[in-house]
């Protein structure tokens, strides 16, 4: 097994000569195997273990077991006692216990000065996940089962199968542990471990192997999307101030463009089903169409796609501080008093100047249906909502659109047009100078 061992290592590019590695170690017969195999490896590693204490005197023999076991080798040992406190606040032991064992690694390597962090995932591990996201639904990417490099994090056993780590491990006289709860149907990992493999494995004792060959051809289809994707973004995506476009006229090109397009999607928080309905917006150019994920949303705007991180909600009006700096979200405006009218900078959407004296009680609000001011330039008024329509303002952006109110009048469509009647004259002694900032 050392020899499959190293050669996995090397063919994954896991871990390089000049190297450090921590192990973690359960007690278990993989994290005891892998343990072991390091140890003949030419890597440089040291051994850490968690004592959760959820077993109580069990959880104590599994973090004597590891100690032991590294004095008797001449391995450094790194054991952490978790706070019980940190099951007190999660509804989910194993998902307190796998955040405080990741963020504990973590913290251990950047302190010890180790490079990747190894563990004791193994081949039926990874069909275990295909199989569990297969049945809670999933791309290709969940079918790959487990990557054998994510980061920094490496799992040098994806090679062997269960049998296969067992029989090394009674072959070398490798002492280990087994936790009872691995043998509890209670959690749903454990019926499709218990339950499904042994049946699947009844219809095909080859059933590893068939999984890692479906593996490497679901991986080639993913990585082929994804060259597809790189090769598109280059020449249809724009990114400006915060907001994505994303030309759409290479949807033609392809009979399946669906998978093209969740590849591109998926970066943003948007499902599989919301990719199909966004596809099929753009090809009954179905313009104005809005969709969101957590974090973003999503305008189908003709011929493009317009994307945008959600902006914080102006819950009330802000008055403007003159001079000082306005907050709004992840936008603010910054006011300055100039002495004369001379105007510089004036090409610039986000810099406006007004007439000092003509403000009044100014403040920042959201435009609403009906309001109309008087663009810079023009005699008439015009409604804010036709200014936005003549400008192609998309539909993402509109109702994002911030204005500068003096007292019941607009002063400007911030970052767009100011208001005729605030503009600056020759009879002008002081004047405001506007600046919008975004951080996005």
């Amino acid at each position: 097994m050392l020899e499959y061992f190293l050669s996995f290592i090397h063919e994954h590019l896991l871990v390089r000569d000049s190297e450090r590695t921590l192990v973690a170690v359960s007690g278990g017969v993989d994290s005891m195997v892998m343990a072991d195999l390091f140890m003949q490896s030419p890597f440089p590693f040291a051994v850490t273990h968690i004592n959760f204490g959820l077993r109580g005197e069990e959880s104590n023999k599994d973090e004597a077991l590891v100690r032991e076991w590294c004095a008797s080798h001449q391995v450094p040992c790194f054991v952490q006692h978790a706070p019980s406190q940190i099951f007190e606040q999660s509804d989910s032991t194993q998902m307190a216990a796998r955040d405080f064992r990741y963020q504990y690694f973590d913290v251990l390597m950047h302190k010890e000065g180790f490079h990747k962090l190894a563990t004791a995932h193994h081949l039926d591990d990874s069909l275990e996940t295909a199989l569990f996201n297969f049945t809670k639904g999933t791309g290709l990417r969940g079918l790959q089962g487990i990557n054998a490099i994510k980061g920094d994090i490496i799992r040098p056993l994806l090679f062997a199968g269960k049998e296969d780590i067992i029989a090394y491990a009674k072959e070398r006289k490798i002492c280990w542990r087994e936790d009872a709860t691995n043998m509890t149907d209670a959690y749903q990992r454990n019926k499709v471990r218990h339950q499904v493999i042994p049946a699947l494995k009844s219809i095909n004792p080859g059933l590893l192997r068939t999984f890692t060959s479906v593996v490497q051809r679901v991986t080639d289809a993913q990585e082929l999307i994804e060259e597809i994707v790189q090769d598109l973004l280059r020449n249809h995506k724009h990114v400006e101030g915060g907001t994505t476009r994303i030309a759409m006229k290479w949807m033609s090109q392809y009979q399946h463009p669906g998978a093209i397009l969740h590849e591109i999607l998926r970066e943003y928080g948007f499902s599989y089903t919301q990719s199909r309905q966004i596809q099929s917006s753009v090809a009954s150019e179905n313009a104005g169409k809005l969709f969101y994920s957590d974090l973003y949303e999503l305008n189908v705007d003709r011929e493009q796609l317009i994307i945008k991180e959600k902006q914080a909600f102006l819950e009330e009006d802000k008055p403007l501080r003159v001079p000082g700096v306005t907050i709004i979200g992840k936008r603010w405006i910054d006011a300055d008093i100039i002495t004369g009218n001379e105007i510089s900078d004036i090409n610039d959407p986000c810099i406006a100047y007004f007439d000092l004296d003509k403000l009044k009680s100014a403040k920042v609000t959201y435009w609403e249906e009906g309001d109309t001011f008087k663009p810079l330039g023009m005699k008439g008024k015009k409604k804010v909502s036709d200014f936005m329509i003549d400008s192609k303002i998309p539909l993402t952006l509109k109702k994002d659109v911030l204005i500068l109110r003096s007292q019941a009048e607009i002063a400007w469509i911030i970052g767009y047009r100011l208001d005729d009647r605030f503009k600056v004259t020759a009879e002008t002694k002081k004047m405001l100078r506007l600046q919008l900032h975004s951080d996005v």
